[in-house]
């Protein structure tokens, strides 16, 4: 796993990708099922898979005083994926 965390650095090049975006904490069943399925798409297509995630939830910054409390830290959260 390639971790990137320049948010303007460029990651694979010319490669195509298959992406999911999501705040990913806690890492449930239906994040694996995302991600799973994301790799799978990517495989057959000859193409990388890509999970990008947020060191903070995304609520954190635009509506902090709801942003929900986090199950995992940036850390822990890589660790999972």
């Amino acid at each position: 796993m390639r971790v990137v965390t320049d948010p303007v650095a460029p990651v694979f090049g010319d490669e195509r990708s298959i992406v999911t975006i999501g705040s990913y904490d806690g890492v449930h069943l239906g994040h694996q099922v995302v991600i799973d399925h994301v790799r799978r798409v990517a495989a057959s297509r000859g193409a990388r898979s890509v999970v990008v995630t947020f060191d903070r939830h995304p609520a954190s910054v635009v509506r902090p005083e709801s942003a929900p409390k986090l199950l995992t830290d940036a850390d822990q959260r890589l660790e999972l994926l």
